[in-house]
């Protein structure tokens, strides 16, 4: 598959069995959750009582769902650089990532949840301080390999992280 310019088979060659028991792991992670929110008629569910126009309610598996999607879209990002090396290697150049995105996703549940003010600014706080850590990696990573044939995949990659990030700080501030 040649896709903006590089060649992805090549790119992630030395991980594809972890790629191919990770893919259909997230799928049913993001499957199940989205079952149990259905059947369970939202399951646990939180209620954001300084949202704009409203209380709100807010969904622990949907949060329980990003808090681990989101360090695998990371992951995969990485992977797309740091893929001709060993998973070792790779998980132990993306663990700090790996790690803020993980809690930045519940600094944002707990910003969501949370009845008081203090509580709520703090965990935005450390929120937008953990995406801005993993944004700031994500490019750090792209421009060490700028002169690689995946520059502009992992760019494209990169700006969907980081407008997506963007976008759902600006529904959590609405």
């Amino acid at each position: 598959i040649k896709l903006l310019g590089s060649t992805l088979a090549a790119t992630v060659h030395c991980n594809t069995t972890a790629h191919s028991t990770k893919t259909p792991m997230v799928y049913v992670l993001k499957g199940g959750t989205g079952l149990y929110i259905w059947l369970a008629a939202g399951g646990i569910v939180h209620t954001d009582v300084f949202a704009l126009g409203g209380a709100r309610p807010v969904y622990f598996a949907r949060f329980f769902q990003w808090s681990l999607g989101v360090p695998d879209l990371v992951l995969v990002s990485n992977l797309l650089f740091l893929g001709n090396f060993p998973m070792g290697v790779s998980l132990r150049r993306g663990s700090p990532s790996l790690v803020a995105s993980f809690f930045f996703v519940w600094a944002g549940w707990l910003a969501a949840v949370s009845a008081s003010v203090v509580v709520r600014g703090l965990s935005m706080f450390l929120c937008l301080l953990g995406a801005t850590f993993v944004g700031v990696d994500q490019l750090n990573l792209s421009w060490h390999h700028r002169h690689t044939d995946q520059f502009a995949l992992k760019i494209s990659i990169v700006s969907y992280e980081l407008g997506a990030f963007v976008m759902y700080a600006c529904f959590y501030m609405s």
